[in-house]
């Protein structure tokens, strides 16, 4: 679980105004914040698994997944596609390495 500073209000987000990664498995929408750490936000809906289980699982392994990751000062919110319910383990952290990559370089510029 994560600690209540590293936790990003999802409605305080304008996912609208903000810059997006988009892949099959994941959406990500990032913006720079003030602090020295990343605050992230995980949103899994019912078209992907349909059992709370199953969501809170692969929720729980996406935010240890991404607090392995160097701290560049972002909020992301990361959005699951119904296709990673069959992705793997492996291909869910390949892309979501991929995606930080991205998004952090990203929003250094920003």
């Amino acid at each position: 679980m994560l600690g209540r500073r590293y936790r990003l209000p999802v409605d305080e987000f304008p996912l609208r105004s903000s810059p997006a990664y988009r892949s099959l498995l994941l959406l990500a929408a990032y913006q720079q914040n003030n602090y020295p750490y990343n605050r992230l936000a995980v949103r899994i809906g019912k078209n992907v698994f349909v059992r709370a289980t199953k969501r809170n699982k692969l929720k729980r392994f996406l935010i240890s997944r991404l607090r392995a990751l160097p701290p560049k000062g972002i909020d992301l919110l990361i959005i699951v596609n119904p296709r990673a319910a069959k992705a793997g383990e492996i291909e869910l952290d390949q892309e979501l390495r991929n995606m930080y990559a991205r998004v952090s370089r990203a929003g250094t510029r920003v």
